[in-house]
């Protein structure tokens, strides 16, 4: 009979789950010379995979943790672009015996990734935080005169401006480094497109400048446009710089302004409902 003294060690696999975009897209990885397939999901062979954590504070939630593996689906196109955040899981599980001894170890989201990490060809280093890092927002209100609310009316944010009677879209005719070429959209006031975004797949991109050619906008950003953005069609936002007077001209919004030294505004649910 085995005991716990004479049993056998069981030798555990690690599991990587990859998953991003609205659709989302999925993508699994198993420790092993082989596919395996645990709990109905196949996870593709991945010998190379290596999983250390480096504990930062309290239980899984709080940990930093970091993946060594080759350049696979997604990790091949963020070490060349940007790529819509990603959120990973790392479990564990015996191969011999996957769904019974198949153990969830973390979930976090990707923060950084790193090729050829010490020197060692071929692989990338992917490091990633818990899900309770969402939640480090300061509590309280900035005192300055520009409005202290987020754009919009997404998230329960208390501007509450409908971002959907302005919002446009259209295709990617050209990716050109920075900029980005996008066909069908209208010129508004350009101060409302630079501090916007365009947005595909989860992925998002502060607008800098904007100009028009025709029948097209051509939009510069920060950062380089991915190139897997061609053809695709993208969410144009535009965008507020916080000014009095453009939330009381451009978006009839005033009442909602949040900025000392000008008004406390008359519709302001941390004040009062209603």
């Amino acid at each position: 009979m085995a005991t716990n003294d004479n049993k056998a060690a069981r030798l555990m696999t690690a599991l990587v789950q990859f998953k991003w975009g609205n659709t989302p897209t999925i993508s699994r990885y198993a420790g092993s010379n082989s596919d395996l397939t645990v709990t109905s999901f196949l996870y593709s062979s991945c010998p190379a995979l290596e999983i250390t954590t480096q504990t930062i504070a309290g239980d899984l939630a709080d940990q930093t943790w970091e993946v060594i593996m080759p350049p696979l689906t997604p990790l091949d196109v963020m070490i060349n672009s940007l790529h819509p955040p990603t959120e990973i899981r790392v479990a564990e599980c015996d191969p011999l015996d996957p769904d019974a001894t198949y153990k969830l170890w973390y979930t976090g989201l990707i923060e950084r990734t790193i090729f050829n990490p010490l020197g060692n060809p071929g692989l990338v280093k992917v490091q990633f935080q818990g899900h309770r890092v969402k939640f480090n927002a300061s509590l309280g209100i900035m005192g300055a005169s520009t409005c202290q609310w987020t754009f919009g009316d997404e998230n329960g944010s208390p501007c509450g401006f409908p971002l959907s009677t302005i919002r446009q879209s259209g295709p990617v005719s050209l990716v050109l480094n920075n900029t980005l070429t996008v066909t069908g959209i209208t010129a508004p006031l350009k101060g409302k497109w630079i501090f916007g975004e365009a947005r595909y797949d989860g992925l998002s991109l502060r607008i800098r400048d904007v100009s028009y050619s025709g029948g097209s906008a051509v939009f510069v950003f920060d950062r380089d446009v991915p190139p897997w953005w061609l053809g695709k069609t993208v969410l144009c936002t535009p965008g507020c710089d916080k000014r009095p007077n453009t939330c009381e001209q451009d978006y009839n919004n005033i009442r909602r302004f949040m900025g000392f030294g000008l008004r406390m505004p008359t519709s302001n649910r941390t004040i009062y409902a209603g």
